[in-house]
């Protein structure tokens, strides 16, 4: 969280203060850099105390609820900048008002931290029993006793890894590529076209977060897994539309809501799956693991199709997709509900 405030004040001395331009890219690419790895290293963290702690009749829903606040929090971010510079055709404005919110939101953010219990499964893992009982009691409305019960793991933790990965390299490329980079190379003309194609974007992911949350719990995770890659048939109409209707940017933005609600079912597999396939010992370390491919590509992908047409762009994100797809089946041999892990 600290580098996430240092982040988001870099950036904003960068906006007020700073004229020359290398200079100016030097300390936005640094800020940028700084609050990214913060923002990404929450998720690691988050994930593993919320399978811990959640009870075991909504740890499904949980686990996806909570990381759709990510897409909320963009939709809003993209909404108070397009409003901004609606109202004051000020590109700096919209700026400082987007970074005000996000002020703001960590200021709320670093409260609740203060509140939160330390992992009573990681404390006991590592033989702090003594600390993971008063964490437990203050939990509880009655003194407990922790116990921990090994269960038989059917899939090796490397296996698990890498199709979890894969399952990264498609869908947070995908996601991100079609969210916030795809404006900014062919809709970067038009301000309120940018923030719009985020905004939509992040509106689809976000419905699709809540309607995830309800169908968690009646799908078995395989099939579940197979529809998140509607994905993969969802880019095929967007391609259409650059082909036959590339002037109406009201059908781009309806498909490409389409789109990014299938990702975040995509999203869904991935956040129940992590923290619930991953030994206690090592459950964040390995969910900050499995973003490290996917994250360092997406990277690499946002300089690399700074050259290519929208055309090529859109068949890269078709490809990801439907590299995406050959893990969807096999990605776990029996339905994952909370009551199979109690430890």
């Amino acid at each position: 969280m600290t580098l996430i405030g240092v982040g988001v004040a870099l950036i904003t001395v960068d906006l007020l203060c700073v004229k020359a331009y290398l200079e100016k890219a030097a300390l936005m690419l640094l800020g940028y850099a700084m609050a990214g790895v913060g923002v990404e290293g929450e998720v690691p963290v988050a994930l593993t105390l919320l399978a811990e702690l959640t009870p075991a009749a909504y740890r499904e829903e949980v686990l996806v609820l909570s990381p759709n606040f990510d897409n909320i929090g963009a939709t809003v971010a993209a909404a108070i900048a397009a409003l901004t510079y609606s109202l004051t055709d000020s590109l700096l404005l919209e700026s400082i008002a987007v970074l005000t919110a996000a002020g703001a939101a960590l200021a709320a953010a670093i409260i609740v931290r203060g509140l939160m219990p330390e992992s009573i499964r990681w404390l006991t893992a590592k033989g702090r029993k003594d600390e993971a009982v008063k964490e437990l009691d203050r939990l509880s409305a009655t003194p407990s006793d922790v116990r921990v019960r090994d269960v038989d793991r059917l899939i090796g933790l490397w296996p698990k890894f890498t199709v979890l990965a894969v399952l990264g390299v498609s869908q947070y490329i995908t996601y991100g590529l079609m969210a916030y980079v795809v404006e900014a190379y062919y809709f970067s003309s038009s301000p309120l076209t940018y923030n719009y194609v985020i905004m939509y974007a992040n509106l689809g992911a976000s419905v699709a977060g809540l309607l995830a949350a309800w169908l968690v719990r009646g799908l078995d995770i395989r099939s579940f897994a197979v529809l998140a890659c509607g994905g993969y048939l969802s880019m095929v109409p967007i391609t259409l539309w650059l082909a036959l209707a590339p002037n109406y940017m009201a059908l781009f933005y309806a498909l490409l809501f389409v789109n990014m609600a299938f990702s975040e079912f995509a999203w869904a597999v991935r956040t129940v799956l992590e923290p619930t396939l991953f030994p206690t010992n090592i459950r964040a370390t390995m969910i900050g693991l499995v973003r490290v491919a996917p994250i360092a590509l997406y990277s690499a992908l946002t300089y690399i199709t700074s050259s290519f047409s929208l055309w090529q762009f859109l068949l890269l994100n078709l490809f990801l997709w439907f590299v995406g797809y050959a893990p969807a089946r096999p990605v776990v041999r029996a339905r994952v509900r909370p009551e199979a892990h109690q430890a």
